[in-house]
């Protein structure tokens, strides 16, 4: 092994991020190496989640026997000039990076994070709350002076952090970013039904299943549902809403090839987390050529707000999000209009852009570069913005 590749601490294989991975790959001079703290959940293992093994990169998994020190302490004495790139700041991967941080100067460690959510029943909430800014800004204390750079996912996230206390000219902006499965589609005509399609997690608080539910009960016209996803607190109640509803048809889990062919079957993304970190399959929409409805909690939003191919609505509401649908059932020819504007966008947010931009922002980190940081190729375009 290479005493100085990019080293990526992760709890699980890498899948979310794979694309942009995988620019890395192939560009960092020394290697990358991916240090893999734990295991992949079950569902999603069952989903087709497992990481690559095509020989492009070394994969270095703790033995269950092995303390999270001893596996650091391992790597970090077979790499000694590594740059360091470490999935977050609490919990299995918090503790790899205090043991980084203790023997690696800052230039050469950067974080990657998503922004502390807040869902889950009410006590939950309510604990989280008043939990969460003190955890994490005792976080931010301990490692601010010793990361050289975080990457939020997108501006929210920015944003969460530098409230926290992380100061603003140590962060840019990151995004996930899967690999594509398939090119951009070819446009086509639209005819009704207007089709729609959910992807995800069923569950109440975090993915918004039961606002769907409740808001295509407000929805007239030709229009129909399908509904990805197997796993969470709502399997049964979505397994009884389709079978009782004619309009909507659900499928179960997918593999991540197969999501992309039903993203292409479809004409409109519906996307209505209560919270969510980023949430892919917006990317996924866009790379097929689709327009989406996304709530204003998702991560993701930027992107269609960015690129207007689609509607980013307030969360927590199923009159919204029925308001929202209806209006492409109403209007088919914003399905062509949204599509047209994601096949324009997609170059932006290929894991080729995307990971170039990666790359180009670590590369500074060491050489503390003077001057504006690469601009987030996601973001430089803003005269499509649609909101409601």
């Amino acid at each position: 092994m290479h005493p100085s590749p990019l080293v990526i601490w992760v709890n699980s294989p890498p899948h979310v991020e794979r694309g942009a991975f995988e620019y890395l790959e192939d560009h960092w001079p020394d290697g990358v190496v991916y240090a893999v703290l734990g295991e992949l959940r079950d569902e999603r293992r069952a989903m087709g989640w497992e990481g690559s093994s095509d020989g492009s990169h070394v994969t270095i998994r703790a033995r269950g026997s092995e303390s999270v020190g001893e596996f650091c302490r391992d790597i970090l004495a077979d790499c000694p000039a590594a740059f360091h790139l470490v999935a977050g700041m609490s919990n299995v991967t918090g503790r790899a990076l205090s043991r980084i941080a203790r023997s690696t100067p800052p230039e050469r460690v950067a974080i990657f994070s998503e922004r502390p959510g807040i869902f889950g029943p009410l006590p939950q909430r309510v604990a989280k709350r008043l939990i969460h800014p003190l955890k994490y800004r005792l976080l931010v204390r301990r490692f601010r002076h010793r990361v050289g750079l975080i990457l939020p996912l997108g501006q929210a996230g920015i944003e969460r952090f530098v409230r926290y206390g992380w100061p603003r000219d140590k962060t840019a902006a990151f995004m996930y970013c899967p690999p594509m499965q398939c090119p951009p589609l070819a446009l086509g005509q639209h005819s009704p039904p207007t089709r729609f399609l959910y992807v995800g997690r069923l569950s109440r608080y975090a993915k918004g299943t039961d606002l769907l539910i409740r808001a295509s009960s407000f929805l007239r016209g030709s229009w129909r549902l399908t509904v990805v996803g197997g796993h969470g607190d709502l399997v049964g109640e979505v397994e009884d809403w389709s079978k009782g509803t004619s309009n909507v048809e659900f499928v179960g889990a997918v593999t991540p090839k197969n999501v992309s062919k039903l993203i292409a079957e479809h004409d409109v993304l519906v996307v209505p987390s209560r919270v969510d970190g980023w949430n892919v399959v917006v990317n996924e929409a866009l790379y097929g050529g689709r327009g989406v409805i996304v709530t204003d909690a998702v991560g993701s939003d930027e992107l269609i707000a960015e690129s207007g191919a689609g509607i980013v609505i307030r969360a927590q509401s199923a009159r919204r999000l029925a308001a929202a649908m209806q209006r492409v059932i109403d209007d088919p020819s914003l399905v062509m209009t949204w599509n047209e504007r994601a096949v324009e966008y997609a170059p932006r947010i290929s894991p080729d852009t995307v990971g170039r931009y990666l790359f180009e922002m670590l590369q500074a980190v060491p050489m503390q570069t003077p001057g504006p940081r690469p601009a987030p190729p996601w973001l430089r375009v803003r005269d499509k913005r649609e909101t409601e």
